[in-house]
């Protein structure tokens, strides 16, 4: 789903970057960003779709495999960091890698991209610390935000 547009899984059970929402919850797309909901059973989805938005029905999993299987590798402790180009994916894996392992603990999280942060506004950069699954990242509360320059 590409938004601007929102969602909600009124039957069966869907997954959004490893987040499983509640039922009947409102998953929001900003104008510019992309959900990919897979449906793990037979689901209904109200959708709302506003100017310039796109669904579009999958028979696969828009995630590709190798992302669900690389969180895995990892014990507790590491670090990691998301490099890429602008609109790689570089916050859809980091928000499944996110959701994979905040099971296990705490997870923080540097937004580095003072031109289009997820966590704070443009030209600051911050840091998080999620403690539950999300679909998106600008959910998490920062801890601590700094001015760039």
């Amino acid at each position: 789903m590409k938004g601007p547009a929102s969602a909600r899984c009124v039957a069966g059970s869907v997954d959004v970057f490893g987040y499983r929402p509640t039922s009947r919850e409102l998953m929001v797309a900003r104008p510019w960003k992309t959900l990919p909901i897979h449906a793990l059973e037979d689901s209904v989805l109200e959708v709302s779709a506003g100017p310039g938005s796109a669904t579009e029905l999958l028979d696969f999993d828009a995630i590709p495999q190798e992302w669900r299987e690389l969180p895995e590798r990892f014990g507790r402790g590491f670090r990691v960091a998301f490099l890429g180009r602008i609109d790689s994916g570089k916050t859809s894996f980091l928000l499944l890698f996110l959701n994979s392992k905040v099971g296990e603990g705490p997870v923080t999280v540097a937004d580095l991209d003072v031109g289009q942060p997820e966590l704070c506004p443009p030209t600051t950069f911050a840091v998080a610390e999620a403690r539950a699954p999300t679909y998106r990242l600008s959910s998490v509360n920062a801890a601590a935000v700094y001015p760039f320059g």
